[in-house]
């Protein structure tokens, strides 16, 4: 799995929480041009994807995922984990899950499938 996150914290978190819960954290990214670079170079199972990052966008980077790794899962982490985003995360066939909902909800979404 690789975080795509522009905060250092809340990825540092990640790479140290998510294991905890059987997920294999494969890399990680500040943003979604090195996102995209990132997933060529691991080649992960799942993305968690944060949408509000400079440059290339969370949802730009969405698309691209899908257009270049199809296969690859994406579950979105957002801090804005409001109805407007759970309905265009729909469209693409993605999870979402809030910041403030509890790491154990993001583990379940990476282990259930992420999409």
């Amino acid at each position: 799995m690789v975080v795509v996150d522009d905060e250092p914290d809340l990825r540092a978190l990640l790479r140290s929480a998510l294991p905890l819960s059987g997920i294999r954290v494969v890399g990680e990214a500040e943003d979604g041009w090195a996102a995209l670079a990132e997933v060529a170079r691991s080649e992960p199972d799942a993305v968690v994807l944060d949408l509000r990052m400079p440059g290339l966008d969370g949802w730009d980077t969405l698309r691209q995922l899908r257009e270049s790794f199809p296969t690859t899962g994406v579950v979105i982490y957002t801090a804005e984990p409001g109805s407007a985003v759970s309905a265009r995360a729909a469209a693409f066939g993605v999870k979402v899950v809030g910041k403030s909902d509890r790491l154990a909800q993001l583990a379940d979404a990476l282990l259930s499938g992420a999409t």
